[in-house]
């Protein structure tokens, strides 16, 4: 059955507080900072190394990659611990209601391995992604981001092929229920 797309009028979901609050939880802890500083430390190993190949130096090329793949260790065991603990915070929001998965805060991989997850424990999930309003995008930017909430639909609509998406209004707006 292809995803089909509703639009329901109201919903019992209660709502979510956003914006400041998400930010506060991102920053907070200074993990992600954290994991963005290994990230650039990360690209510029890696940029050295591919300069020693090309210039013929396998021995420091070799060296340099092992420190860029350091620092990839790190981003993303620091990302990992960001993610769990916004994910804590923010669900605390959705009275831990298995049922609702608030993904304020989560980048579009974790977002959608945590949607994955949860989309095989329960039959129906919401998920509270905002409507985008607070999100980076840079334009013309070559990785085409998108926002969380662009980014599920798309992976749901791959993956979860089964299902039937239910985009909320009103003051649901920037969520969606997913029935499997």
């Amino acid at each position: 059955k292809p995803v089909t797309t509703k639009r329901v009028v109201s919903s019992n979901l209660t709502w979510v507080d956003a914006g400041s609050s998400v930010s506060s939880a991102y920053t907070k802890d200074g993990l992600r900072k954290q994991a963005t500083e290994h990230a650039k430390l990360r690209n510029k190993f890696f940029q050295q190394a591919t300069e020693a190949y090309l210039r013929g130096d396998g021995a420091l090329a070799k060296t340099m990659s092992q420190k860029g793949r350091s620092h990839d260790v790190e981003m993303k065991r620091l990302h990992a611990i960001a993610s769990e603990r916004i994910h804590r915070e923010r669900q605390s929001y959705t009275g831990n209601d298995a049922t609702v998965l608030d993904l304020h805060g989560q980048h579009i991989s974790e977002a959608i391995t945590r949607a994955h997850r949860r989309s095989g424990a329960t039959r129906e999930v919401t998920l509270i992604t905002g409507a985008g309003k607070h999100s980076i995008i840079a334009p013309g930017h070559s990785l085409g981001r998108r926002t969380l909430r662009e980014a599920l639909r798309g992976w749901l609509q791959r993956t979860q092929g089964r299902g039937r998406f239910y985009e909320l209004k009103g003051d649901a707006a920037g969520s969606f229920v997913v029935s499997v």
